[in-house]
């Protein structure tokens, strides 16, 4: 009998355990939580990284208010557009959607380029994804960027 409640108590215990994440900290300051910058260069991440996934292509908004970066599911090898955006203080991370191309937002923040796609700013967030067209569609972009002058760069 006593060895009956031992084992019993025993998977209460291990059933009752929380296999849950733990709670991540609030991500404040100008640099998504990060130490700002110096001399020597360092790994930036605004999250812990996992084998599970795969962060890439970083950037900031012009204002430093907002931060993107693709990130790939490595089970799925799925790519997402994150984006983290500062609100009352502390950094909040969203999903833009499913990655196309590789985005760069133009010098005023309005247009986030995609290759050959682009996306425009709204007063919600960001429009639905659009096409380039005609010369565009015919050629293998990576990256489109502009310039403040609005001269397109491709790579």
């Amino acid at each position: 009998m006593k060895s009956a409640i031992a084992v019993i108590t025993l998977l209460l215990t291990i059933t009752s355990h929380s296999y849950a994440k733990e709670t991540l900290p609030i991500l404040t300051g100008p640099y998504v939580g990060q130490t700002p910058p110096g001399l020597t260069p360092k790994v930036f991440a605004p999250r812990d990284r996992t084998p599970e996934q795969r962060d890439h292509s970083g950037f900031f908004s012009p204002d430093m208010t907002e931060f993107y970066f693709t990130r790939r599911n490595n089970t799925d090898g799925k790519w997402t557009l994150i984006s983290y955006k500062l609100e009352n203080g502390a950094w909040q991370e969203s999903v833009v959607g499913a990655r196309v191309g590789r985005p760069i937002l133009s010098p005023d923040g309005k247009i986030m380029h995609l290759g050959k796609h682009y996306m425009q700013r709204t007063a919600t967030g960001w429009s639905e994804i659009k096409s380039l067209a005609a010369p565009y569609d015919a050629i293998r972009i990576m990256r489109l960027m502009s310039s403040i002058c609005s001269r397109h760069i491709l790579l």
